[in-house]
């Protein structure tokens, strides 16, 4: 495992680093650390070798601690702090030339998916590729080069999904789906017009500059390939965590944003040209009616009926569906439903009328 310490002149340019690089973590994959400003009230600009020594003490519980540094001092503090740390201590540290911003995001999320040092190091690095492809300038690293065209072998599978997110796949939707991939068993190429990327950090998927409504796909071979291929899937119908985006940015309770994103990819399902996929729209329509019932501490009561008895109603959801007594109720009349709608198909294994 690898910790950072992130070391900066500024307290607050320090925190604000801070604040951006946890909002990068799923779990507890990677502690960090800030040493940044003195404690002057006249003169709060500046760095501290005790501060380092201590930050980097505060996260040595891993196997190697990373110093990200903005300039001048900040490395010297750095060094000094070195030669105050316990050697064993010391032994674990390394200092990288990244730039802090870019470089501690990227180095976050490659830690916390388990990268050894040597590849959150790299992937720090290799930070500004993906700023410097979007302004048509020279990339300053040896990053992996990306593939224009690929062509999968018989054993791979793919699913491709067209992103919704307004931002389209930015750090943080980039980072949830660097972690989601991270624990499988397989080979992943991600893939956009041809382009393809391995979806194993922030620098590859931003190089591939996922705007909303692209579409994306992951490729995948292996053992675990399924089931890499349904995480996928999952996030994409979760918008790669846009509920959370969304409470951040408007301070709106978990309840309406979950409301906001799932009502929008319901319609989404909706306005789709294939009838089975369109009929999906009742299935999100269901998980948010069960997830907002448990958000509120609300529950809905079904009717109890004694007698045989034809259900007419709007809409039935799939989960309601399972819980109706066929002994009772013979058959389900609905003002708005599918025949290869989830609720329609369990009815008629049920042995209802539909």
């Amino acid at each position: 495992m690898v910790n950072l310490v992130i070391v900066s002149h500024s307290a607050q340019l320090g925190e604000g680093v801070g604040a951006l690089a946890r909002q990068m973590l799923m779990g507890d994959g990677c502690k960090i650390a800030i040493a940044a400003g003195i404690d002057d009230p006249e003169n709060p600009i500046g760095t501290d070798p005790i501060k380092v020594m201590e930050a980097i003490e505060s996260v040595a519980d891993t196997d190697h601690v990373l110093v990200m540094m903005d300039i001048g001092s900040a490395l010297l503090s750095a060094e000094t702090a070195l030669e105050l740390l316990d050697p064993a201590i010391a032994a674990k540290v390394r200092l990288c030339a990244a730039p802090l911003v870019e470089g501690t995001l990227a180095a976050t999320v490659s830690a916390a998916a388990g990268a050894d040092i040597e590849r959150v190091i790299c992937d720090a690095m290799n930070a500004l590729d993906a700023k410097c492809e979007q302004l048509g300038l020279p990339s300053p690293s040896t990053a992996r080069p990306t593939s224009a065209e690929f062509a999968p072998d018989a054993d791979a599978h793919s699913v491709a999904i067209v992103v919704k997110n307004p931002n389209g796949i930015h750090v943080r939707p980039a980072s949830r789906l660097v972690s989601a991939l991270s624990g499988f068993n397989a080979d992943m190429w991600l893939e956009k017009n041809g382009k393809c990327v391995v979806p194993d950090s922030l620098n590859q998927i931003a190089l591939l500059q996922v705007r909303c409504n692209d579409t994306l796909r992951l490729i995948a071979k292996g053992e675990q390939a399924e089931d890499a291929l349904a995480a996928f899937k999952q996030l994409a119908a979760e918008n790669f965590d846009m509920a959370c985006d969304l409470m951040r940015e408007t301070q709106c309770s978990a309840a309406w944003a979950w409301h906001h994103v799932l009502s929008d990819l319901s319609q989404q399902y909706l306005q789709l040209d294939d009838p089975y996929l369109q009929a999906r729209y009742i299935d999100i329509d269901d998980l948010l009616s069960r997830s907002l019932q448990y958000l509120t501490g609300e529950t809905a009561q079904i009717p109890a009926f004694i007698r045989p008895t034809i259900l007419v109603a709007e809409v039935i959801y799939p989960s309601t569906v399972l819980q109706l007594d066929p002994k009772t109720i013979k058959g389900i009349c609905l003002r708005d439903g599918s025949e290869a709608s989830h609720p329609a198909i369990i009815a008629r294994a049920m042995g209802l009328c539909w």
